[in-house]
C-alpha cells in the first residue's frame, strides 16, 4: 500500500467510525469496531476503553485476539489498566518500535485537554511504527471522547450518587444556513459546488464553513462531519458495498477470535 493511499485511510478513520457508532454499541462493540477500522492501517490485535473511578482504571469495553505466546489474560488485562493510567491523566503512550518490552500497547486520552474522560488503549504486533499509531489513534480520538461522554453521562443518570461525569461542550446550535453548508461538506462538494448549489459566494460558504467548525471544536471539514454524526446534526450515512463488506469481514474474524481466546468479562 502506497503512502498516499495509507494517509488516505486514516483520514477516513474518523468518518466511518462515526456513521457506525450512529447505531449506539455498547464499549464492547465499539472497541471491536476501533480493532477492525485500525487493522487496514496497524497491525491490531485489540483495543479498549478505560475510565478512572475512585482514582482507579477500569476497562469499560475491550476486544482482544490473544497475541502468540501470550496465555496469561489475567496479566494483559492489568498491562491494559496500567497502560491506561498516564492517559487518563493526559499523556499519549506509545511502544517502543521492537517490541522487546512485551506485547506493545499505546494508549491516547479522549477528552478535554487535561481532563481526559477515558482512555483508549491498543494491543499490537511488532514491529510497530509509533508515527503511524500516533496519527491513527488521533483520528479516532475526538469522536471516541463524544461518544464514550454521552455513554458514561447515560450511565450516570441511571444511577443516583455519583459525582457527575465532566462533560465535553454542549449542544451545538447552528443557523438553517450552517444546516445546509453542513450537509453540503458531508456530501465531500467544493465551496464553489456549495456555493451554488444554494445560492451564496464561495467567500459567504468559506465563512459559515469556518463558523460550523468553530461551533463543533473542530479545525477541518473531516472531524465537523464525524463530530456532526455523533451530535445527531446529520444523517447516519450509506455505507458503500466495499465498506460494509470490509467492516463485516473483519467483524466477522473478530468474533470467531473472540470465542477461541478472547480477553474474558
Amino acid at each position: 500500500m502506497t503512502e498516499r493511499r495509507r494517509n488516505q485511510e486514516q483520514r477516513a478513520l474518523a468518518t466511518t467510525l462515526a456513521g457506525l457508532l450512529a447505531s449506539r454499541p455498547d464499549l464492547n462493540e465499539v472497541s471491536r469496531l476501533v480493532v477492525a477500522l485500525l487493522s487496514g492501517p496497524l497491525s491490531i490485535r485489540g483495543g479498549a476503553i478505560a475510565a478512572a473511578y475512585d482514582g482507579e482504571p477500569r476497562l469499560l469495553g475491550h476486544w482482544l485476539s490473544m497475541p502468540p505466546g501470550v496465555a496469561d489474560t489475567d496479566r494483559l488485562r492489568q498491562n491494559l489498566l496500567d497502560a491506561s493510567i498516564d492517559a487518563l491523566q493526559g499523556s499519549v503512550v506509545l511502544p517502543a518500535g521492537d517490541g522487546t518490552a512485551g506485547v506493545p500497547l499505546a494508549a491516547w486520552p479522549l477528552g478535554p485537554a487535561g481532563q481526559p474522560l477515558a482512555a483508549l488503549v491498543v494491543v499490537l504486533d511488532p514491529p510497530v511504527d509509533a508515527s503511524r499509531v500516533r496519527s491513527c489513534l488521533a483520528e479516532l480520538a475526538d469522536v471516541l471522547a463524544i461518544y464514550v461522554a454521552g455513554v458514561q453521562q447515560g450511565a450516570e443518570d441511571a444511577r443516583p450518587g455519583p459525582e457527575p461525569v465532566p462533560q465535553l461542550p454542549g449542544p451545538v446550535a447552528l443557523t438553517d444556513r450552517q444546516h445546509s453548508v453542513l450537509a453540503l461538506l458531508a456530501q465531500g462538494l467544493t465551496m464553489r459546488a456549495i456555493g451554488a448549489r444554494i445560492g451564496f459566494s464561495d467567500s459567504t460558504v468559506r465563512s459559515e464553513s469556518l463558523a460550523i467548525y468553530r461551533a463543533l471544536g473542530v479545525h477541518d471539514r473531516d472531524h465537523a462531519v464525524a463530530r456532526a454524526r455523533i451530535l445527531g446534526l446529520l444523517a447516519e450515512p450509506h455505507q458503500s458495498v466495499g465498506t460494509a463488506a470490509s467492516i463485516g469481514t473483519a467483524a466477522s474474524v473478530g468474533r470467531e477470535s473472540m470465542d477461541d481466546g478472547g480477553l474474558p468479562g
